[in-house]
């Protein structure tokens, strides 16, 4: 007669193994995603703080803003800055876009454009190949 036989067989011990390590592979994959959406939501935190900074301060700035003749007026509808006169200086291969609602100088060289909205009054000193548009004379 044998005695009793005590613990466990080798398969019940390779199947607890086997359970244990597909639990074991759930969990690492569920802490990687945590790890992961936290280092997303972080970065995200900073750009959304970096820009409240920044809107802050803007509207500290325009606040502090106090309409005088020396400095001219700008007006924004919504979707555009308007300045109403401008004196601009491009050199080089540059874009400029600008809103200006009464008068513009310009004085430009090399493959320069200037656009204006607004259809100010331009006086323009132009040279190479720059280009003014939008103005209602240009001299």
């Amino acid at each position: 007669m044998r005695g009793e036989a005590r613990g466990f067989t080798l398969v019940e011990v390779l199947v607890a193994l086997l359970v244990m390590a597909v639990m074991a592979t759930m969990a690492w994959q569920g802490v990687d995603g945590i790890v992961r959406a936290k280092s997303a939501s972080e970065g995200q935190v900073d750009r959304v703080l970096r820009l409240n900074t920044v809107l802050a301060q803007w509207e500290q700035d325009l606040a502090a803003i106090e309409d005088t003749d020396v400095v001219p007026a700008l007006t924004f509808d919504g979707s555009a800055l308007t300045a109403k006169d401008a004196n601009l200086a491009v050199n080089g291969a540059s874009t400029v876009r600008a809103g200006v609602s009464n008068s513009a100088a310009i004085v430009a060289s090399g493959p320069a454009t200037v656009s204006f909205s607004g259809n100010p009054s331009c006086t323009s000193q132009l040279g190479g190949s720059a280009s003014v548009t939008g103005c209602r004379k240009s001299r």
